[in-house]
């Protein structure tokens, strides 16, 4: 009797842990799903620097703007018109924010490897806007990061906005929803991560994403031409 019982309860808790979604801490809502390798900041960031130069730095996007020595090279800061902290490093990447904040956007404007083309895109780790660029510097598409379940849509809602829906990668075009992330306050996103085919909803703060738009196009258009 009590083998039968033992039995059945290992049987029940078996198909109990089928059936729900992977919790484990580095699975799609535990902690890698949070802070992704590929979304953080510049791990060789010195959390001190030393001024290079105390002036404005040559071609600066804002005035202030200074020259840094960081562990892997120079780089700049500023303050933006809103008071946020900004970076511009010599291969095309920075961000804007602070590093805390879940008003942080990373950019990068790095060169292809293979035809030397600069692309860029920001992107946002807490809310998970992805907007890439055209070749010619213009917003392309936004994307939501971790929607990747083959054959599912997403959806984009700002504010009190009717929600958007993605394509099956994930994608609107920028046209279509560019207007309604500069004037707005809050995101919502809606993606379908694999294998677990659920709605996973994050929400996000919307702040800091028209300077950082400005920064992505000033890095685009002029990055090849800054000293550091």
């Amino acid at each position: 009797m009590t083998r039968t019982l033992i039995f059945v309860f290992l049987t029940s808790m078996l198909i109990t842990a089928c059936s729900k979604p992977n919790l484990n801490p580095f699975g799609p809502t535990g902690l890698q799903d949070k802070k992704p390798s590929e979304y953080v900041w510049r791990p060789d960031e010195p959390i001190q620097d030393k001024p290079v130069t105390t002036h404005t730095a040559q071609g600066a996007w804002q005035v202030g703007e200074t020259i840094l020595r960081g562990r892997s090279g120079n780089y700049r800061e500023g303050r933006s018109p809103g008071g946020r902290r900004y970076t511009i490093y010599p291969d095309g990447s920075g961000g804007i924010g602070e590093l805390t904040s879940e008003e942080r956007w990373s950019i990068d404007c790095s060169r292809d490897k293979i035809d030397d083309k600069r692309r860029c895109s920001f992107y946002n780790s807490d809310n998970r806007l992805f907007i890439t660029f055209t070749d010619a510097g213009n917003p392309h598409y936004v994307c939501i990061m971790g929607h990747d379940f083959p054959g599912m849509t997403g959806a984009i809602r700002v504010d009190s906005n009717e929600a958007i829906s993605t394509d099956k990668e994930g994608c609107v075009k920028a046209s279509s929803i560019i207007p309604q992330l500069r004037a707005g306050k809050r995101v919502v996103v809606r993606r379908v991560e694999w294998p677990y085919r659920y709605n996973i909803d994050d929400e996000g703060s919307l702040m800091g994403f028209q300077e950082a738009m400005q920064l992505t196009t000033f890095i685009r258009h002029n990055i090849d031409n800054l000293s550091f």
